[in-house]
């Protein structure tokens, strides 16, 4: 993926598809949690599959623990740091007229997660540093 912000460029669905069909041949689960995600709460379908996928590369049950999470509304206690990636990225969109670059979104969403393990609540001040500075890599 090319990470330059100024890259217009679209992936073509035929090679989105021999994507899916080889090396990302396990990919289509995730699919389905991204619309699922896209209709609650607007967020794009095909960024969200391929974060969530890529969270269950590194941890099964922790995203899929933040998943349930996220689409049930659990937002207290461990679950908080959602309520506030929620408010992060509504606020990064209003103040851009209805846009997030697509690099700003995921990178939010990477914060995210990387903050969410069990027992650690997370607070708006680390995932703002998310708008501010470069992507981490998904821990």
């Amino acid at each position: 993926m090319d990470a330059d912000p100024y890259n217009r460029e679209t992936l073509q669905p035929e090679f989105v598809l021999g994507l899916a069909r080889g090396k990302y041949e396990d990919i289509e689960p995730f699919l389905k949690v991204g619309r699922e995600i896209n209709k609650h709460f607007s967020h794009p379908a095909g960024q969200m599959a391929a974060l969530i996928y890529n969270f269950s590369k590194r941890d099964a049950k922790k995203a899929q623990e933040f998943v349930k999470a996220w689409t049930r509304g659990e937002r207290n206690g461990k679950y908080q740091i959602i309520d506030f990636t929620q408010a992060l990225l509504h606020s990064q969109k209003a103040n851009n007229n209805g846009r997030i670059h697509e690099l700003t979104h995921a990178g939010i969403i990477i914060k995210a997660w990387n903050i969410f393990p069990p027992n650690q609540k997370g607070s708006l001040a680390q995932l703002q540093a998310a708008g501010t500075t470069k992507i981490e890599p998904i821990s």
